[in-house]
């Protein structure tokens, strides 16, 4: 009696480098999903936002790269990255810091410098 070996071939997604966008594609913004109630705990008079021009971003995966990583730091109320403008508007509780989201776009490969700060109304 003959024996016959099966080989399983397990095909995995992978993350593409360096992809670009087509002309004509459309860039939506990525936002962070609303606060908790913890986050709304803090008063609206102690938060600030922040514009930064993020430099380099050539798809939508990078957008959400952004968004993903700055919503994970502590004391960021919500993200938005757009694309299209190769910007990212982010709002901080009192104690947050804009030097952390700055260190964390740049960690992901980005040019990153603040162009606006102001108390949100």
């Amino acid at each position: 009696m003959k024996t016959q070996l099966i080989t399983a071939l397990t095909v995995l997604p992978l993350t593409l480098v360096g992809c670009t966008v087509e002309p004509g594609e459309s860039t939506p913004t990525a936002a962070k999903p609303a606060p908790t109630a913890t986050d709304s705990e803090t008063p609206n008079g102690a938060r600030k936002t922040v514009v930064y021009s993020v430099k380099g971003m050539s798809c939508q995966g990078c957008a959400n790269a952004v968004t993903d990583k700055v919503a994970k730091i502590d004391g960021v109320m919500t993200c938005e990255v757009s694309l299209q403008e190769q910007r990212a508007k982010v709002e901080l509780a009192e104690g947050g810091s804009a030097e952390d989201v700055e260190t964390a776009i740049r960690n992901l490969g980005y040019e990153v410098a603040p162009e606006d700060a102001n108390p949100a109304s």
